[in-house]
């Protein structure tokens, strides 16, 4: 089931793909994307089971096993929130407060995953070692971009050209790493 990292990394680049061009053209991000809601459920569908045979591929212990179910729940929150999105899904208002962090939960237990599981492939050698750099160097240019961005004072959602670098560069990063991922395992 590796090789479902395939298209779940081109739903994860199409969906950044689909933000980036939204924060263009909306800066304050209002506008709904139904396409990046498709994109969201799509990626979720697809990761689960990817994940899952990544971190069995790999010998990283305790820490990859607890770090892929850590991951499996924020990819659901993922997929539950694109669903809801896609589907244009009528939440309670009280529901629908608690439910707004399922994205960026899901999305920060994603990208954890992909630096642990990159520290994983360097030692166990399971997989491609160049994997495993380019998801160190991409999750290390995703913190860092964020870092600075935030460290701006005029950085808010979608403002300057090095927010929008920082925010959207190390995602193609990401949707490459997975696209690899599938093809190694």
């Amino acid at each position: 089931m590796g090789w479902l990292a395939v298209p779940a990394g081109l739903a994860y680049g199409a969906n950044a793909a689909i933000s980036a061009l939204s924060v263009l053209r909306n800066p304050d991000r209002s506008a709904p994307q139904p396409a990046g809601a498709w994109a969201s459920l799509a990626f979720a569908i697809f990761a689960v089971p990817a994940m899952l045979a990544a971190a069995g591929a790999v010998q990283g212990g305790a820490i990859v096993v607890v770090t892929t179910w850590m991951c499996v729940a924020g990819v659901a929150g993922i997929g539950l929130d694109g669903a809801m999105r896609a589907l244009k899904a009528k939440v309670p208002v009280g529901v629908e407060r608690r439910l707004r962090y399922l994205f960026p939960i899901g999305f920060l237990a994603f990208h954890v995953w992909v630096a642990i599981l990159s520290v994983a492939i360097l030692i166990g050698g399971a997989l491609p070692a160049g994997l495993g750099w380019l998801g160190i160097l991409t999750i290390g240019a995703f913190v860092a971009g964020t870092a600075r961005g935030v460290s701006m004072p005029e950085a808010r959602w979608g403002v300057g050209p090095a927010w929008f670098v920082s925010a959207f560069a190390p995602q193609a990063g990401v949707a490459v790493w997975m696209v690899w991922l599938g093809l190694s395992l």
